[in-house]
């Protein structure tokens, strides 16, 4: 199999159909397979899910992941995964009909480990959040910083001999879970496993979130704590230390100058990873 593309949801029946209708426009001569993760839901989806198994005219499987967090759902669907490179998007989010072509023509490079797709805003008046639609391409060399946002979940992708070698996503972080993030960490921990990653506008998704300004606060809220559990997370591993104990600190200043909420969320969710990992226990 050439390709997975695994999609987690929960509790969006409608939204689901909509995406599933755009797989169906997917034309490629590759070998590729859908796998679908309910995580947990308790409305129409387990329908939804089967009807599209049903009519679907390519390779489509699914699994049950009642446990909260999308780190979580989407290691439940790597499990199932027969593919050599492994992509990930979300139950809002509608691919494009080249799609998985051009993901498979990313990763042509044997040097690229993983990598990000465009992700454009499906609706103008949904708030521009959570996309990433630009039209350069952008590397990340081996054991460097990630910034949060460079590669999102929405359009992610990975070799899978990657995936096992970082043993998959962190359960505490994701959708769900303890903290936003899980995208951004296992691309981290793939960077620091010695592969190249990177940022390319051919794979294409567009992102039907539905947020309005009024809906974005809190969400940014969140996003700032999980990044600060994410840079906590790399402070306190020796091979990235350095590297993420400069950011965390120029971070902390900069937006001490600029936005002290900012600082204040990310040097909670820094102390909150540091309770996770040494104080819960």
């Amino acid at each position: 199999m050439d390709l997975s593309l695994i999609i987690c949801t929960k509790n969006r029946a409608s939204q689901l159909s909509q995406s599933l209708a755009y797989l169906g426009q997917i034309r490629s001569k590759a070998d590729w397979e859908v796998i679908l993760v309910d995580s947990g839901s308790t409305d129409e989806t387990p329908q939804v899910i089967a009807d599209f198994l049903t009519s679907a005219t390519f390779p489509a499987t699914t699994t049950y992941e009642a446990r909260p967090g999308n780190g979580r759902g989407r290691n439940a669907g790597l499990a199932l995964a027969r593919g050599t490179i492994v992509a990930f998007s979300d139950d809002d989010c509608y691919v494009s009909p080249d799609y998985v072509d051009q993901v498979l023509e990313v990763f042509r490079n044997s040097e690229i480990g993983f990598a990000g797709g465009r992700i454009k805003l499906y609706d103008s008046s949904d708030y521009p959040i959570t996309i990433r639609d630009m039209d350069a391409p952008q590397f990340f060399p081996p054991r460097s910083f990630i910034p949060g946002g460079a590669i999102q979940g929405a359009n992610m992708i990975f070799r899978r001999k990657v995936l096992d070698e970082i043993d998959g996503f962190d359960n505490a972080f994701g959708a769900g879970a303890l903290f936003s993030g899980d995208d951004i960490d296992a691309c981290a921990r793939a960077s620091f496993a010695g592969w190249w990653g990177m940022y390319s506008p051919a794979p294409t998704v567009a992102h039907h979130h539905g947020r309005k300004e009024k809906h974005v606060q809190a969400l940014k809220r969140r996003y700032a704590i999980g990044r600060g559990a994410y840079l906590m997370k790399f402070m306190l591993n020796s091979a990235s230390a350095a590297i993420y104990r400069r950011v965390w600190l120029q971070r902390l200043i900069r937006f001490w100058t600029l936005g002290p909420r900012n600082c204040a969320q990310e040097l909670y969710g820094s102390l909150s990873y540091l309770y996770y990992r040494f104080g819960a226990k």
